[in-house]
């Protein structure tokens, strides 16, 4: 991501123009399910999935879910599943009106959303306090979210 990028998108989020939420999801046999939401000109989303034990001291290791082109979140849910019973919190990446921008749009943004998912990590305060583990955080990804899962971890 460019460095004049990554300075508008702070400054935008100072000024309040990214509105950011947390809305926790009604929970599963296995696991608690939030929602991280940034509203920006082209609104994306985490899709949090966290197992229901006692997180590790330092949160749990997550790993980030990228769908190909016009998939949903909701079309990973076995994975993010499997994710979730190995131990590992599932961030799925989710991106509305997106069938126009290639896999460098796609990082930029993706970039984005995860300094703000590792910000509410941070936060005490947040419902995802401590649950994740800034040290510990893997990328996969399917077609073209496989792609920019290759970008973000260049």
């Amino acid at each position: 991501m460019s460095t004049r990028a990554v300075l508008l998108f702070l400054a935008l989020v100072a000024s309040g123009a990214l509105a950011q939420t947390l809305e926790a999801l009604p929970s599963t046999a296995n696991a608690r399910h939030f929602r991280l939401s940034e509203d920006g000109l082209r609104p994306a989303r985490f899709d949090v999935d966290l197992p229901k034990t006692q997180a590790p001291a330092a949160g749990f290791p997550t790993v980030v879910v990228v769908p190909g082109l016009a998939c949903q979140a909701e079309d990973y849910t076995l994975l993010r599943r499997r994710l979730v019973q190995a131990g590992y919190a599932a961030a799925t990446f989710e991106w509305e009106d997106n069938e126009d921008l290639d896999a460098d749009d796609w990082d930029e943004h993706l970039a984005a959303l995860t300094e703000l998912l590792l910000a509410e990590a941070r936060d005490a305060q947040s419902a995802l306090g401590g649950a994740i583990d800034a040290g510990r955080l893997g990328i996969v990804g399917h077609s073209l979210g496989g792609s920019v899962a290759v970008l973000a971890a260049a």
